[in-house]
């Protein structure tokens, strides 16, 4: 697969979940999937010192109080830094690895990922994503698709449609409970990851969500995304 035809748009940390029983044959158990609707993305903006609220997030990381404290500087310097943004997207390959290496590497229920988009997509997602108002925080999705870089990681492990918009927000197929009428209306089949297959089924399903009935599914604009891990 050729890395010029695609844009890194960025690192997540994604800890597994149970799969739910509403949730299509073709999702594997355990679940990894890029949105907090189903999953713990890492780090989240509960983990921001001066977020001064008890949370489940900071209790679901399981570190003492001197770990949890660097924990939550080392994120509030990827936020000073413009390397994270509440997306929980980590915008260049150092600052993810390095977090991951330091945080997640000996936990077998999390697993860092890198996104790509196609380059045909990039000036449409660039405008998608971008900060709603001047001052907005931005999106680590924003920070990466700006620097415009190819990927990094060459595990490819398969495709998957995304839905974004200026806030932050991002949704998957499988937390919209779309992919039946994929494979109804497309024809889609599914790896043993749980991700599309080809780029172009992904393009198709990105299609359907954006042209359905009443308006695009969710609210938000879908695109094909390449999944790769490390």
């Amino acid at each position: 697969m050729n890395d010029q035809e695609f844009v890194s748009i960025g690192f997540i940390i994604i800890q597994s979940s149970p799969k739910k029983p509403f949730m299509h044959e073709s999702v594997c158990n355990p679940v990894f999937t890029p949105t907090r609707c189903v999953c713990f993305l890492h780090p989240q903006n509960e983990a921001l010192t001066w977020d001064d609220k008890n949370s489940e997030y900071l209790e679901n990381l399981n570190l003492n109080k001197d770990s949890l404290e660097e924990y939550r500087r080392q994120v509030d310097d990827l936020l000073t830094n413009e390397r994270w943004g509440f997306d929980s997207v980590i915008s260049d390959i150092d600052s993810a690895v390095g977090f991951y290496k330091r945080w997640f590497s000996e936990r077998d229920d999390v697993r860092l990922f890198e996104m790509a988009i196609p380059k045909e997509f990039c000036e449409d997602f660039q405008l998608t994503v971008s900060p709603p108002t001047d001052n907005s925080a931005p999106s680590g999705v924003w920070l990466a698709i700006k620097a415009s870089k190819k990927p990094n990681f060459k595990n490819y492990i398969g495709f998957e449609v995304i839905g974004y918009e200026g806030w932050s927000t991002r949704h998957t197929s499988v937390c919209y409970e779309t992919r039946e009428g994929f494979v109804k209306g497309l024809q889609i089949t599914f790896n043993d990851l749980g991700l599309f297959n080809t780029l172009q089924d992904a393009k198709a399903a990105a299609q359907m969500n954006n042209n359905a009935e009443g308006g695009s599914v969710g609210d938000v604009c879908w695109y094909p995304i390449r999944f790769a891990v490390m």
